[in-house]
């Protein structure tokens, strides 16, 4: 009788472990001398404006938590304040948010003969943006597509920008978008996208 070979091993792939990122923000809990109220006050100490309708959490120290989503834009160094009823002999408290997905925005899109100069910017200040694909179309006036090319771009750090250039024959002006296939995901896609100065200089009537 033939030698048994040994079982096969089967190995399992294992997802990945995802770790949502965290901005840190001070706060500050009720005195002791405050036994009507549990108000604490969050501070953004960013260094950056943390907008509209985030969702600041917040944990106590005396086993308090919370949530609460900014109705207004939150400048740096401007604080919100959190009341509750219930009394409490004094507490001190943490406070964070997440930052969300990256924020392409095209910052210029200029051309020098037959060269296109395009500015990617990543908005996010917390978060990098990986490698995406911006789409660069040359059109007419009357908004006729004359070209489009796909052009490469590298992955932007949080709050940085690259500049990337493509080779496309002109017309009247260029138009460039961000992330134009979606491969990145991102926060706003309603500033994804510029037209070259022309537009406005050629192409809208005065």
């Amino acid at each position: 009788m033939g030698k048994l070979s040994p079982a096969p091993t089967i190995t399992t792939a294992q997802p990945p472990v995802v770790t949502l990122a965290q901005v840190s923000l001070a706060c500050s809990g009720t005195t002791a001398s405050d036994v009507v109220h549990r108000k604490h006050s969050i501070k953004n100490t960013t260094g950056y404006t943390v907008p509209k309708g985030t969702i600041v959490r917040w944990t106590s120290n005396d086993k308090g938590t919370g949530s609460l989503t900014l109705n207004a834009d939150l400048a740096n160094n401007a604080s919100v304040d959190v009341i509750e009823p219930g009394q409490t002999n004094g507490y001190s408290c943490t406070a964070y948010f997440s930052p969300g997905t990256p924020d392409f925005v095209v910052k210029s899109i200029t051309h020098n003969g037959g060269t296109a100069t395009i500015v990617v910017e990543n908005a996010n200040p917390w978060t990098n943006a990986g490698a995406s694909v911006a789409k660069v179309e040359s059109y007419k006036c009357v908004s006729s597509l004359v070209n489009g090319i796909d052009v490469p771009v590298p992955a932007i750090p949080k709050g940085g920008s690259v500049t990337v250039t493509a080779s496309i024959a002109t017309a009247d002006y260029l138009q460039a978008t961000a992330n134009a296939n979606g491969a990145v995901s991102e926060s706003n896609k309603n500033n994804n996208t510029t037209k070259s100065n022309e537009y406005l200089n050629h192409c809208v009537p005065r």
